[in-house]
């Protein structure tokens, strides 16, 4: 967890000495939040500032970024990209995506179920799942005494 003065300091010294204000802070994070040209870590930090010095106004953080009109998920998203998180999220779903990749070649008509049965037996056989499918249609629409479509 962050502490106030982690994300607050620099902005101090950036605003000036002035800035301790709690309305400064709020200022600052809403003229990057329209900025916005790519600086959403600068915004993330921006803040955690906000959000710590609101910290003893339980819920305090989100009723004011939503007065405002801003965005939940883009105002967790920079908050997550300062602190380091969005980087660890990504390798996460990476992994995660490579794993259950296959879903995107299901067909249709297939359920989840139908299809790890097709890719169970076209393992056996030592094919790809689609090209099993292929054949399973194939097979029949000769049995249905139809042509394929060309």
């Amino acid at each position: 967890m962050s502490t106030a003065l982690e994300y607050t300091a620099p902005l101090v010294e950036k605003l000036g000495k002035g800035s301790l204000n709690i309305q400064a802070l709020k200022d600052h994070a809403l003229e990057l939040w329209k900025k916005d040209q790519g600086s959403a870590k600068e915004l993330g930090e921006a803040l955690i500032a906000v959000r710590d010095v609101l910290r003893s106004n339980r819920g305090g953080f989100a009723r004011w970024y939503r007065q405002q009109g801003l965005n939940e998920n883009r105002v967790h998203y920079c908050i997550r990209l300062a602190e380091g998180k969005v980087k660890k999220a990504r390798a996460a779903t990476k992994k995660d995506q490579s794993k259950t990749d296959t879903s995107a070649t299901i067909p249709a008509f297939c359920t989840p179920k139908m299809w790890s049965q097709v890719e169970s037996h076209a393992r056996a056989r030592g094919t790809s799942p689609e090209e099993l499918v292929k054949q399973i249609v194939r097979a029949w629409l000769k049995d249905n005494h139809l042509q394929p479509a060309q």
